[in-house]
Parts: structure tokens; sequence; C-alpha cells
């Protein structure tokens, strides 16, 4: 992995405010476990690149194409659902 990619992953953001749809997939960092975050952040084995914003993995979820996301199951899909509905982001 290269090493600008790996540190978007780790890179923890600096976001303040409500999470919108146009907010950058970052946003989800904190609301999300570090696993589904990372796995998202990568959208590795998707046949779509990965999401860039929060707006995109509502759009993805709601499509049911998140299990499409190499390391994202049931569980890990799950706790994206409840970490989105803890957020609210507003579209």
């Amino acid at each position: 992995m290269p090493a600008d990619r790996r540190s978007h992953i780790m890179t923890a953001p600096q976001h303040t405010g409500p999470v919108l749809a146009g907010c950058p997939v970052d946003c989800l960092e904190i609301a999300i476990p570090r696993a589904a975050f990372n796995a998202l952040a990568r959208g590795e084995g998707a046949p779509f690149g990965p999401p860039s914003t929060v707006g995109d993995v509502i759009t993805l979820y709601q499509q049911k194409r998140l299990g499409e996301i190499r390391g994202l199951g049931p569980r890990l899909i799950a706790q994206i659902e409840a970490g989105l509905a803890r957020t609210e982001p507003a579209r």
C-alpha cells in the first residue's frame, strides 16, 4: 500500500460540527470501528473506487453495495449502519 494511502487511513479527522453528506469519508472515522473505517477507506476488491464522501457511503449502503468491499461483512456493515444513524448525516 502506498505511504500516502496508509497515512490517509490512519489520520484522525479534524472535523467539527454536524456530519453532512458532502463531508469527507474521514468524518466517519470517529463514528465507526477502525476495522470498518479502514475497509471503507481502502475500498479494496470493489468494482468502484473507495467512497470519498459520507454521501457516497450512504448511497452504497442504500444500494446494498457495501458488501462488495473486501473485508466488509454483515457485522461491519451493521456497525457502519449504526454509525451513520448516530451521525444522522443530512443530504
